[in-house]
């Protein structure tokens, strides 16, 4: 497609549990751009909102012919300017976001990506995901440890690996896309990815209604869901030709006031006592945010402990199956398991489907596990007598019959009572 723009629609909702909404969109003829600021962070409406507006200049900028540069570049001034917001106020210190932007510049489109806010295409039918989720559990799922459907449960799938946050390390991935005539582009945060199945989301987009209804019907099924959390998304459709003339949509954070900023008088000019006093008092409330800040550290960290000491899961060991404590997983290339207890069955003689089970079972209760194993070592054993039926065998030998006795099962078959 050659030169065009964006025909789109967009929605933001708070959701039903949240008090504030910390997405942030814009949508607008060249640019559309969707970012969530990161849950559990400091003033994540704030790092969304410096975020969309520090890219949305680009949608009027007639000058851009890179978009990936422009989307890169925007991208670096939005962390220089989260970076110094939090100079500027260290409350705001830990504050970070998502991004996933599409910028249509002259001829080419790119798209951009921080976190797990996704992009997706819809084109003759058929709906492609076009980010791929920076998070914990994706990496899991990339290195085959678990599957995509574990992943949608995992206690760890909030983890973001990516995002911007102030720093100085956010870079982006991105792509260039060829728009073509009939394309849906859906951009959106996980308040509705996370609880609208890919089924119904692809059933939406194709369901040929207009594009805000099918925005309003994508945020309704996210709050049929229970929607937990924000929900926002964009939809556009290229336009072949001059960029339509629209108004740009900024919904969520991105229009939200700024927040009110508490501004003390000066304090009269104090005594050395006081000024003494109000030294120690300091202190005393400094050692207190910290005794509290590492009581939430030993709190989180004996959760996790204890999460990890609570799993146990089967695998192979050196030829045998084992019991593992702890999970199956790694962190940085650290181990969260350890060997508990090697069996005497040999994995040779394990059936594929619990092979496996061996590769990469779910993790789960040392009970759970117990039975498992003695599940995997039945259907062993089951095999090898199917192999090596009980009934003796006549042997003759220079016109004499002998009679050879039946195989002994293995030992590591279950005893008989």
């Amino acid at each position: 497609m050659s030169t065009g723009g964006w025909r789109f629609a967009a929605r933001t909702h708070v959701g039903l549990v949240r008090d504030g909404n910390e997405d942030a969109m814009f949508a607008g003829p060249r640019l559309l751009a969707v970012a969530d600021g990161v849950g559990g962070s400091v003033a994540g409406e704030i790092a969304s909102k410096i975020t969309i507006n520090t890219l949305s200049p680009l949608d009027s900028d007639t000058t851009v012919t890179d978009p990936l540069a422009a989307l890169h570049d925007a991208t670096q001034a939005a962390d220089i300017q989260l970076r110094d917001a939090i100079a500027g106020d260290p409350g705001l210190s830990g504050m970070g976001t998502t991004l996933t932007a599409v910028l249509w510049a002259g001829d080419q489109v790119g798209l951009a990506q921080l976190g797990d806010s996704r992009a997706y295409l819809m084109r003759g039918g058929e709906l492609s995901q076009l980010t791929k989720d920076q998070t914990l559990v994706q990496s899991l799922v990339d290195e085959g440890q678990i599957t995509p459907e574990e992943a949608l449960v995992h206690p760890r799938r909030s983890w973001i690996l990516r995002a911007l946050d102030g720093r100085g390390e956010a870079e982006p991935d991105v792509q260039m896309l060829t728009p073509v005539t009939g394309d849906r582009y859906l951009l959106c945060s996980d308040g509705l990815s996370d609880y609208v199945d890919v089924a119904t989301i692809s059933a939406t987009l194709s369901s040929g209604e207009d594009l805000q209804r099918t925005c309003d019907a994508l945020v309704d099924h996210a709050l049929a869901a229970g929607a937990p959390d924000n929900v926002t998304c964009v939809i556009a459709e290229p336009v072949e030709g001059d960029t339509p003339n629209a108004q740009p949509i900024i919904g969520g954070a991105a229009a939200a006031p700024d927040r009110a900023r508490h501004v003390a008088p000066a304090p009269a000019p104090a005594s050395a006592t006081d000024r003494r006093q109000r030294t120690r008092s300091i202190g005393r409330r400094l050692g207190i945010v910290a005794v509290v800040v590492v009581l939430l550290i030993a709190a989180a960290i004996t959760a996790t402990v204890m999460y990890i000491r609570g799993q146990w899961y089967l695998a192979d060991d050196s030829g045998y199956v084992a019991i593992y404590h702890g999970d199956r997983g790694k962190v940085v290339g650290i181990s969260l398991s350890r060997l508990s207890s090697r069996t005497d069955l040999p994995t040779t003689a394990v059936s594929q489907s619990n092979q496996d089970l061996l590769r990469s079972g779910q993790v789960s209760g040392r009970a759970q596990v117990e039975d498992e194993l003695a599940t995997v070592r039945n259907d062993a054993c089951a095999a090898w007598t199917a192999a090596h039926p009980p009934t003796p065998t006549v042997k003759k030998h220079k016109g004499t019959t002998k009679r050879q006795p039946a195989p002994k099962p293995p030992t590591w078959c279950p005893q008989q009572p």
